[in-house]
């Protein structure tokens, strides 16, 4: 009786510690001893070179410090919600203005059903920038036939995480849980509140909040010191961002490889 009792209280144990630990994230090369610092926000700062995340979720994630490569990122930047107490759930896209690049197309998705793809397909099944060029978009183009569709990656590994100044946060996600390793990586976006284009509005508020109660804040690049390995899904509708063509999105070390977005993110999950 006591040795089963034993394994019992073993086998609780083991669970509890795997439910919590961090095995799904990448340590980057780092000995896991090297995670020294647990940190609940990633404004928070750290001399560890392999820090813990402790997600609103309550799950744990390495994350990779990389104070010493801020000099590469965008000026740090305080975002409305700070300024002005605004939830940043409901902040609007564009802060309320009307217009902006292509404001129906980022504040609406594609009709039809989600189809499943991995990062990797998703990437080599992309039309050129040279096939994208002659539909000649503009500031108030509609969606054009590549981009009407809707498409779910079951796995992939989320990078970094920041504010933009429309109030669209941007994910930039890849095939590997290190970065450095990651053949194809490219960005998503969760749209702020559309202002003119509402019929998508529930929804958009519904994964603002997911991505809200997940990092408890995201503010822009350069607030952060942290490059992060965390497991994901995610659904959303492509977008060519022509702005992008020559110059993608970028923050610290992790940059996209193609002008190709999922934009606006449907729906994510954090595993």
């Amino acid at each position: 009786m006591k040795f089963r009792n034993f394994v019992l209280v073993y086998l609780i144990v083991v669970t509890i510690n795997n439910s919590c630990s961090p095995l799904k994230s990448s340590t980057f090369g780092y000995k896991k001893t090297e995670a020294k610092d647990t940190i609940t926000r990633l404004q928070q700062s750290s001399a560890s070179k392999l820090v813990v995340l402790k997600a609103g979720n309550g799950k744990l994630y390495y994350a990779k410090n990389v104070a010493d490569s801020m000099s590469a990122a965008s000026p740090s930047f305080i975002n409305s919600a700070t300024l002005f107490s605004v939830n940043p759930v409901d902040e609007k896209y564009r802060n309320g203005q009307s217009g902006g690049v292509r404001e129906q197309a980022k504040t609406t998705f594609a009709l039809g059903t989600f189809k499943t793809i991995t990062v990797k397909n998703l990437f080599t099944s992309l039309p050129s920038t040279a096939d994208m060029n002659q539909y000649n978009l503009g500031n108030t183009s509609l969606r054009v036939a590549p981009e009407m569709k809707n498409i779910y990656i079951k796995k992939a590994y989320l990078y970094i995480v920041k504010h933009e100044d429309d109030n669209d946060y941007h994910f930039i996600f890849g095939d590997k849980p290190n970065y450095q390793d990651a053949t194809y990586i490219m960005n998503g976006e969760i749209s702020g509140l559309p202002v003119n284009f509402t019929k998508d509005a529930v929804q958009l508020k519904a994964v603002r909040q997911k991505a809200v109660d997940f990092f408890t804040t995201i503010q822009q690049c350069g607030t952060s010191n942290y490059i992060l390995s965390i497991p994901i899904q995610i659904k959303g509708s492509l977008f060519f961002d022509y702005f992008h063509r020559t110059n993608t999105a970028k923050c610290l070390a992790v940059q996209s490889k193609t002008p190709w977005e999922i934009h606006p993110v449907y729906d994510i999950k954090f595993n």
